[in-house]
Parts: structure tokens; C-alpha cells; sequence
């Protein structure tokens, strides 16, 4: 059995990744209460994506949770309230109670639905149904509200919303999720250009994120995206930037002193879908049937090209301007898909023609497979 611990970190997604594929994987447990994400930037979406590669690979596979049967109405809420925890119940075959025992899907599913409807509601319902200082919007395949209403204009894939209605909807997140007091250390037009990002990054994923490598319809599956404001303490910022002596700098530029407390605070916007991938997309190839440099080079390409995982090569400049914004906003990306985490992080001085991407992990950097595709952008606060 695999177990999500309440300290859930980026190192701990690592060695879980791993664990995925040995045996007695089938079982994944998440935490009886919220995990605290401490310096882990970008954790709460990276728990997402174990999620989704858990239930990939284990497609008949037990999620198996902290509810409790005689309150069940209230357990199986706070389980769907967690975006981990709503994306287990709709990619699991079998959902576990505490004790280990199976109950319905369809009641699992049923109490997803309130969730769901507030998400779709957008506008006072989608800021209400805040977790903390985190929103997330998730679309269900085949849900009655699949494409919702604040990223589609209607029921259709086709019906992606504008860049300036992005633009709009990551406003109102901005504003939901960030203190007042923190929000005038942003510039005026981030919020907005975290829209445009956003806009760009789901039409990628809105494309891809259907089928798999061989253009197969996917059983079960979901896309979608994260907010969320995180205070890290400044003793925590050392475990996430390990080994990364560039990234310990960038980010100790932007730590803040306030009442003797250091921290460091940010916007993270992570999108986020149980597709192949961008190598196997581009490839339509399994990892098996490619080597780890041949994963690599389809990987830096969808950036240093402009081409996403679209079929046409026309059509993908989405990840090339989300490199471009990303510099104007001085802000980091990290990238987790197949067997590679990427990062880079902007000081606004960049070239045009520099699109290199680093190693999370330059010691290993190839590490264990993923399913879909989770990228997160992580702007700090301007100290």
C-alpha cells in the first residue's frame, strides 16, 4: 500500500512515483487530514498528479480514505473539498472507508457533485468553495458539467473562453486567494497575466489531455487547474531549493521580514491533466518504445519551438508565449511529465533564443514515470 503522509512533499511524490510501479501499489491512502504542503511550492498540485498515476496504473486499483461511516455525509465532504481527494474518488475503481471496507462509487460520486456545481458556478460559488488560501477548478469526462462554466463558454471542448476572460477569472482568484495586505507587493497587471498563461496552458491541455499516446479514449479522466497562495517560513525554503544553488538565490531575493518573521510568499497557478504527457503525445510513443534522451529532446522541443502537442504545428505557440510571459513576470515554471521534472526560473534578462530548462534533480535526472502533465507557475511576492 502506498501512504501519503500529512508532511507531503515534492521528495515524498518522488519516492511514491517510484513505488507506483513495484508490488502492493494497488492501494493508495491519503492523510486523515490536509497535508500542510510546508515549503513545498507547487506540493498540493504535485499530489494531484500521484493521484492520477496511481489510478493509471492501477486501474482497478482502492483509494482508500478517511471517512468514516457513521458520519459520512461530513468525512466523505472533506474528502471532496481536497482536490487530491475529489480527483481519487472520480479516477478510483474502488473507494475504502477507514477501515478498509469498500463502499459505493456512486455515493462517492454523488457527494461530489455540490463541489463540482460550485465550481462551474464561478462568480460567489467558486470563491465560497475556497479551501484556505486554494481554488481549484476540476472537468470530469463525461460529467454532466465536464466543460465548466468559467474556462468554457459552453458544453463543447471547442468553447474555451477568451484570454481577456481568463484574464477576468484569475482576477477574482487573485483577489479570493491573496490577503489584502500582500496583494499591493504584485504588480497591477500580474493577475492578468497569470489569465493569459492560464489561457494558454488549458488550450494545451484541453487538446492533449483526451486520449492517450495511441489516440485512445480514456475510461476515466480529468484536467483542470489549481490556485493557491502560500507563507512559507524562510527555515522551510531550504528543503525545496536543495541542491539548487540559482533557485536559493532567486528566491532568498524575495523573502520579507515582517513583525521579526522571514518568509517567502507566492502565487502558485498549476495546470494539471491525466493525458500521456508531452513526449508521448508528440512521439505516440509508450515509454518503452523510446529512450529517455529521445523523451527528453520531444520535451524542451514543445518549449524551444513553440510546438505543444497539438497534431499541427502551426497551432502550438501556447508554450512558447508562456515562456515569454514567464520572463516579463520574473517568475519560475516547473514541469513534470513522463520520466523528467524541469524547472527555470526568469530574472527578466533573458534572450529571446533562451529556452533552456534545467534538472529538478541534476544528480538523477531521469526519474520515475508520471501520467498526464502538471505545470506550475510560482510567482513570488516582490520583496
Amino acid at each position: 500500500m502506498l501512504s501519503v503522509t500529512k508532511d507531503f512533499s515534492l521528495d515524498e511524490f518522488e519516492v511514491l512515483a517510484l513505488a507506483n510501479s513495484k508490488d502492493g501499489a494497488d492501494v493508495l491512502q491519503v492523510p486523515s487530514n490536509p497535508p500542510k504542503y510546508r515549503g513545498a511550492l507547487g506540493a498540493e498540485a504535485a499530489l494531484v498528479q500521484l493521484v492520477l498515476s496511481w489510478a493509471r496504473a492501477h486501474p482497478e486499483g482502492a483509494l482508500r480514505t478517511y471517512v468514516d461511516p457513521e458520519l459520512l455525509d461530513e468525512t466523505l465532504g472533506n474528502v471532496c473539498a481536497e482536490a487530491h481527494g475529489l480527483v481519487g474518488l472520480i479516477m478510483a475503481a474502488q473507494i475504502l472507508d477507514k477501515h478498509g471496507t469498500a463502499f459505493s462509487r456512486q455515493v462517492a460520486l454523488a457527494a461530489a457533485i455540490p463541489f463540482i456545481e460550485a465550481m462551474d458556478a464561478g462568480g460567489d460559488r467558486l470563491t465560497d468553495s475556497a479551501k484556505g488560501r486554494s481554488i481549484s477548478l476540476i472537468c470530469v469526462k463525461a460529467a454532466k458539467r465536464e466543460y465548466l462554466f468559467p474556462l468554457y463558454s459552453n458544453r463543447t471542448a471547442a468553447s474555451i473562453r477568451s484570454r481577456s476572460e481568463f484574464s477576468s477569472l484569475l482576477r477574482l482568484i487573485f483577489q479570493t486567494v491573496v490577503p489584502t495586505a500582500d496583494r499591493d507587493f504584485f504588480g497591477p497587471r500580474d493577475p492578468a497575466v497569470m489569465g493569459e498563461l492560464c489561457y494558454e496552458l488549458m488550450k494545451n491541455t484541453d487538446a492533449h489531455a483526451t486520449t492517450d499516446a495511441k489516440k485512445n479514449q480514456y475510461k476515466r479522466n480529468v484536467r483542470g487547474m489549481l490556485a493557491r497562495y502560500s507563507d512559507v517560513d524562510f527555515d522551510f525554503i531550504s528543503h525545496f531549493t536543495a541542491g539548487r544553488p540559482s533557485l536559493t538565490q532567486y528566491l532568498q531575493q524575495r523573502v520579507r521580514t515582517t513583525d521579526s518573521r522571514k518568509s517567502l510568499r507566492a502565487f502558485e497557478l498549476s495546470i494539471f491533466d491525466a493525458g500521456p504527457g508531452l513526449a508521448r503525445r508528440q512521439l505516440g510513443r509508450e515509454f518503452s518504445e523510446m529512450t529517455p534522451e529521445e523523451e527528453l529532446a520531444a520535451t524542451t522541443q514543445c518549449f524551444r519551438f513553440g510546438i505543444t502537442t497539438k497534431d499541427s504545428r502551426s497551432s502550438g505557440a501556447g508554450l512558447t508565449f508562456t515562456w515569454r510571459m514567464l520572463r516579463s513576470l520574473r517568475g519560475m515554471i516547473r514541469i513534470r511529465t513522463g520520466r523528467y521534472c524541469l524547472y527555470r526560473h526568469f530574472s527578466g534578462n533573458e534572450s529571446d533564443s533562451d529556452f533552456e530548462l534545467w534538472h529538478w534533480d541534476e544528480q538523477h535526472p531521469v526519474l520515475a514515470p508520471v501520467e498526464g502533465l502538471l505545470i506550475s507557475i510560482i510567482l513570488p511576492i516582490r520583496a
